[in-house]
């Protein structure tokens, strides 16, 4: 309220009533995971392992039973009788403690990205494409938003600001019905046949879905340096890395930053 967004509409008591930034600031507060994006048929899980998952659901689910455990061995491997017998019983005070933290920490910074992110993917959207939606070829139109949805797939998150650069991107680049979005190999393989010009656009559009849930992952990592080799340049994140660090400071993502985050 105090910045004038509205996050809901008048009809307050209707699911149609909320916006998707209510709905993302809500998840995040709550830790939920963020849904499948079905409307584009992009699966965050298609290179992942189920084993993979599971064990990520066990170790999230158990994070304060396990770090209690660990630091109790530690203590007794450590401590003598006398502490053992006083203490121990209190070790799960400050473990639990330091996870609250963390969790209240993680849940604000991403409240803090989520809402920026909508209005960054539009500006973001129109200054790569405003001046060339009319110009770009079929296969880059389809790059475009493969480079979206490949972000999607390496950072196994549909991520409501990706949801929303997506939308805006295909604002600029149009529909391209029945085509596969989540299928990285095929991107990289079509993105090598693109003009240099269509690649530079193509690979401003990933770095930038790279960084817009805030984060970096490693997958996502591969992905662009990838991406950069097949544009016949030389792999380099130090752009992305900054792009990202101005993302999350709140600062204007420039067309200088957005180039600078194409490699070398």
């Amino acid at each position: 309220r105090a910045t004038g967004v509205q996050l809901f509409a008048p009809e307050v008591g209707s699911e149609e009533g909320v916006r998707p930034v209510a709905v993302a600031m809500a998840r995040a507060a709550l830790e939920i995971p963020n849904p499948v994006a079905e409307d584009w048929a992009i699966d965050p899980f298609r290179e992942t392992g189920r084993i993979s998952l599971f064990f990520a659901a066990v170790a999230y689910k158990a994070k304060v039973g396990l770090t209690s455990f660990i630091v109790k061995a530690l203590i007794r491997r450590l401590a003598g009788r006398t502490f053992l017998r006083a203490w121990l019983v209190f070790v799960g005070v400050p473990v639990t403690a330091f996870w609250d933290a963390s969790v209240a920490f993680m849940v604000i910074r991403q409240a803090h990205i989520r809402a920026m992110g909508p209005s960054a993917a539009e500006e973001v959207a129109r200054s790569i494409l405003g001046d060339h939606e009319h110009s770009l070829s079929e296969e880059a139109r389809v790059a475009v938003l493969r480079a979206v949805g490949g972000s999607i797939v390496r950072s196994q998150d549909a991520h409501p600001n990706l949801v929303a650069l997506l939308r805006a991107v295909d604002k600029h680049v149009g529909p391209v019905p029945g085509v596969v979005l989540d299928d990285t190999a095929i991107f990289l393989a079509d993105l090598e046949q693109l003009e240099s010009s269509e690649q530079s656009i193509v690979l401003q559009v990933l770095a930038t879905a790279a960084i817009l849930d805030g984060r970096l992952a490693r997958k996502e990592r591969h992905l662009l340096r990838d991406a950069q080799q097949r544009c016949g340049r030389q792999p380099d994140l130090k752009g992305v890395k900054r792009l990202r660090e101005a993302f999350i400071a709140g600062e204007p993502l420039n067309k200088a930053l957005l180039k600078n985050a194409t490699g070398r």
